[in-house]
């Protein structure tokens, strides 16, 4: 069974609502296979939901939109529990410089 993702991440970068599709010869019911998959998953990736796709659907292709979400956080200390997620920046940033350089992404894109 191949799996097709509706994209990647960067490392730590924390993606949510990651669109995937594949065809599944089962006599599993939708809800039973959500079940199995979330099983054997890596403890990271869940199954949020499943549902049968028309056909010729391609995650990539048919992904309506991504959400990226970028954090840094700004410490000195690890804090273990972001460790995936943030970017731990020890030293001082200049946030309006920060903003100024968004000017060029922010928004919506295609």
């Amino acid at each position: 069974m191949a799996v097709v993702g509706s994209g990647r991440t960067d490392a730590g970068v924390h993606a949510r609502g990651l669109l995937a599709s594949f065809e599944a010869a089962t006599a599993l019911r939708v809800e039973e296979l959500a079940r199995a998959l979330d099983a054997l998953l890596p403890e990271d990736v869940g199954v949020v939901s499943l549902g049968e796709a028309a056909p010729g659907f391609h995650a990539r292709i048919h992904a309506a939109w991504k959400w990226y979400r970028y954090t840094w956080l700004r410490s000195r200390r690890r804090q273990v529990h972001l460790r995936r997620t943030a970017w731990r920046v020890g030293a001082a940033l200049d946030v309006a410089a920060m903003d100024r350089a968004l000017d060029a992404v922010r928004g919506r894109h295609d």
